[in-house]
């Protein structure tokens, strides 16, 4: 991981840019074996097409939390332009309490880099993808209780996507008061994240997000 300390504070200072920060929540548990490859080629692909757009390539700024039976940081907040293509693995559980917390904190610490350097920003983004029934901890429901706060007061906007046809549609409707968006063939994970990185076009200069169709 680069050091976000030496980075990210120069950055700060020499793109003026409007920061639009977004956080992809990603499930790596062990029921995505199967799904994991088209995962590591969509989030590529999502790096890729943001870095075609000049403007949301200036403004993007990118980070990843994934969980499986225990949550991690794996890619901090840093531009499009310095991202590689991801490699992640299938394995364990699927703690998404914990990474709900880990990209909480990261997106609030972000957005108090941005005050402390006077950087402008839009509303942070938290895309969360899972295919699995998380454990429905006190962790969990208590983070998924601040997320829609925060959606209702404008201070964040959420995105749940379902992954196949096995997910906990009971859990990842509570994440948002957006409807769950579903991924279920290879097909669906392009079309996904092209249709992230065109929302985030959209919203570096200061538009809503597109449309999805299933």
């Amino acid at each position: 991981m680069y050091d976000q300390g030496v980075f990210g504070d120069g950055d700060l200072i020499t793109n003026t840019a409007k920061r639009v920060p977004v956080c992809l929540c990603l499930d790596v548990s062990g029921s995505m074996s199967d799904r994991i490859d088209k995962l590591n080629e969509g989030v590529a692909m999502f790096y890729e097409a943001v870095k075609t757009d000049e403007t949301a390539a200036a403004a993007c700024e990118i980070a990843i939390v994934t969980f499986e039976s225990t949550a991690q940081l794996e890619e901090d907040f840093e531009p499009v332009d310095r991202k590689v293509k991801p490699n992640f693995t299938a394995r364990g559980g699927t703690n998404m309490g914990e990474a709900l917390t880990i990209a909480l904190r990261i997106l609030d610490e972000r957005k108090q880099k941005y005050k402390d350097y006077g950087t402008p920003y839009y509303q942070p983004w938290l895309v969360v993808m899972s295919d699995g029934f998380p454990a429905e901890t006190t962790e969990l429901n208590s983070n998924i209780d601040k997320i829609r706060e925060m959606e209702k007061s404008r201070k964040l906007t959420v995105f749940s996507v379902g992954i196949g046809d096995d997910y906990s549609e009971a859990v990842m409707s509570r994440l948002s008061v957006r409807e769950v968006m579903t991924v279920k063939t290879p097909a669906d994970f392009a079309k996904f994240f092209q249709w992230l990185s065109m929302s985030i076009a959209a919203a570096a200069t200061g538009g809503d997000p597109i449309g999805w169709v299933q």
